[in-house]
């Protein structure tokens, strides 16, 4: 019997013709492996991308955003384009003054994007003062992520942001243009690998996903499924 499931990737496309293993994570179809995890960590030494666009997100921005977060326990980056990571490995980014994103955890354990989205509605049926708006980053934008030691490289190719570890610290972001399209990129490594998660728009997720595969190419780069990037953790 087919298995159904109720949500596939923005680049599921691309994915499909990809043989592996499949599996679920939040509803999504994803690809747990292509080949085995210790394979592709090998074959992807170099740089590797992944779909993260089933790890749960969500956003809040506008007046009160900031003041409603802290009254649920968030605890927020000082400055923007800044991000931090709670100790359930939930990402928290501050994209602007009265914008923040929320990330799941790569095992996508972390209730705290889902509770936050329940408590704002619950919050906004008799809310008095402003606590912002919801922005639904699930369906918004696609998340993918790339890395392994070449990933900086590769990114001076199509982005004009220099994303070197020496200039761009760990969970530091940059809303720029990757291949002319624009990006967040945030810088969250993974263990002893350096990592870049990527959001974008969801219009324009295959055709971004297309130029990252284009531009691995010159260092054979890899794509790698859930339980690769997973065993980064």
């Amino acid at each position: 019997m087919t298995q159904t499931y109720l949500n596939r990737s923005l680049v599921y496309r691309k994915l499909d013709s990809q043989t592996g293993k499949p599996g679920e994570i939040n509803g999504y179809k994803v690809v747990l492996s292509i080949t085995t995890p210790a394979l592709e960590i090998e074959q992807a030494r170099n740089l590797a991308l992944c779909d993260l666009s089933a790890l749960p997100r969500t956003g809040f921005k506008g007046q009160g955003t900031l003041e409603w977060l802290a009254s649920e326990n968030v605890t927020l980056p000082e400055k923007p384009n800044m991000a931090i990571q709670n100790s359930d490995g939930c990402l928290i980014a501050k994209l602007g003054l009265t914008e923040v994103l929320v990330l799941s955890d790569i095992n996508a354990k972390s209730e705290l994007p889902s509770l936050l989205n329940k408590n704002w509605v619950d919050h906004h049926a008799e809310a008095k003062e402003p606590h912002g708006l919801i922005l639904p980053r699930q369906d918004s934008h696609a998340c993918f992520s790339l890395s392994e030691e070449n990933a900086a490289e590769m990114f001076s190719r199509i982005c004009a942001i220099d994303l070197r570890p020496k200039t761009f610290a760990n969970h530091m972001i940059a809303q720029t243009s990757i291949a002319r399209i624009g990006s967040i990129i945030i810088r969250c490594d993974m263990g002893s690998n350096l990592n870049y998660f990527i959001l974008v728009d969801s219009s324009l997720a295959e055709y971004l996903w297309d130029c990252l595969i284009d531009t691995m190419k010159e260092f054979d780069g890899n794509v790698i499924g859930y339980d690769a990037i997973r065993s980064y953790a």
